[in-house]
């Protein structure tokens, strides 16, 4: 056989394994900017239900993904946790998301794979966002440079641009994207020099956004050392225009000192606007008990002014009731995870501390619970 004969082979047999390819796992290019987003089918995608108003992930498939972990798929239900549906089936590992004010998309972080080799799947490995288009039964990544998802995603008013926390070079942002994969903006450049004047490097991340679109808030603390880690070991609640403009420190992250509390450091988490825009829902951590690693924390509600901080959570409250959502009839949801009683799942309260219960209905294992915009009249 000649060299061009096989050369010629070769290339045939490429085009035809390509062709096989498409037509078995079929994607849509999309220009965007320089590079192009390919659009996926995935034919199991389901849509939300009209009566649906929490997201969350679980294991309860059963399933594994193809790295060998246990699958984390999406799922939909009502406030009293029922008629839950699957929206996912495809044996992925999801983390954060957030349902689009349209009802039609979901934003998430989807962990890659076990990228730091310790066994397990954590907070610590490689994540990507993800945009799973539900009514044209589509999927496609955004940002796919970046270690993306810190803490949370959220969705602009307008369901067409999303903002997350990425990671690059040891260099931490919240950025700005459209979904088309154009447009990527970071809003966070150089913050920490109006923040802290004098610093350079920062981490932030479980970013949200105001229901008006135009203001962030975001967990942040400045670099202190040399190291690619070296960060205050006690984290605050921030604000800022979605320009990157105006930000401001809103709170001091509580009364323990700076120090490790478990898998993280002390201080706040997870912030989340009122749908008014005026006051703020977090976690704060403290140290009455831990949970399979974590540290306790209450849920806490602040101003976006800094003033009239109030704990919502149960007094002397021993779990670790994590990443709050505040709903527009003023309930606020999260994530509660009790050793003691070996619980781990979705709580419930209301935003002036009354009423609070956990969703009993819902399966144990569910986390990162969230509302789903409501459905517009």
């Amino acid at each position: 056989m000649t060299g061009f004969l096989r050369i010629k082979i070769f290339f045939l047999a490429a085009v035809f394994a390509l062709l096989v390819g498409l037509c078995l796992n079929p994607v849509t290019r999309v220009a965007a900017g320089e590079m192009a987003i390919e659009k996926q089918k995935v034919d199991d995608l389901t849509l939300i239900p009209a009566d649906a108003e929490l997201v969350l992930n679980a294991p309860w498939a059963r399933t594994k993904s193809d790295t060998g972990f246990p699958s984390n798929e999406l799922y939909v239900m009502t406030s009293t946790g029922e008629n839950i549906t699957q929206i996912t089936h495809h044996r992925k590992l999801y983390e954060h998301m957030a349902v689009s004010p349209d009802r039609k998309k979901i934003v998430t972080a989807r962990f890659e794979r076990d990228t730091n080799g310790d066994g397990k799947i954590t907070w610590q490995d490689r994540k990507t966002i993800w945009i799973l288009d539900l009514e044209n039964k589509e999927e496609w990544p955004l940002a796919a440079e970046y270690n993306a998802g810190w803490g949370g995603v959220d969705w602009a008013p307008d369901s067409q641009h999303v903002y997350f926390s990425g990671l690059k070079d040891f260099k931490f942002d919240i950025y700005r994207i459209n979904i088309d994969g154009t447009g990527l903006f970071n809003v966070t450049k150089d913050i920490e020099k109006t923040l802290d004047p004098g610093r350079t490097g920062k981490w932030v991340s479980d970013v949200s956004v105001s229901d008006d679109g135009q203001w962030i808030v975001f967990v942040y603390t400045p670099k202190i050392g040399k190291g690619p880690w070296d960060f205050v070991k006690k984290s605050i609640v921030a604000v800022c225009r979605t320009d990157g403009t105006q930000p401001r420190k809103v709170t001091d992250g509580g009364p323990l000192p700076p120090g490790q509390m478990g898998e993280f450091p002390a201080g706040d988490f997870d912030p989340e606007f009122s749908p008014d825009g005026r006051y703020l829902c977090f976690a704060r951590a403290t140290d009455r008990a831990m949970n399979w690693g974590l540290s306790s924390y209450d849920v806490m509600t602040i101003g976006v002014d800094g003033r009239d901080l109030k704990r919502v959570s149960p007094e002397n409250n021993r779990a670790s009731q994590a990443a709050p959502d505040w709903s527009h009839d003023n309930r606020i949801v999260f994530t509660e995870i009790n050793q003691a009683r070996l619980y781990l799942s979705p709580a419930m309260v209301n935003a002036d501390g009354s009423d609070y219960h956990r969703l009993t209905k819902v399966p144990l294992g569910g986390g990162y619970v969230r509302w789903i915009p409501p459905l517009k009249k």
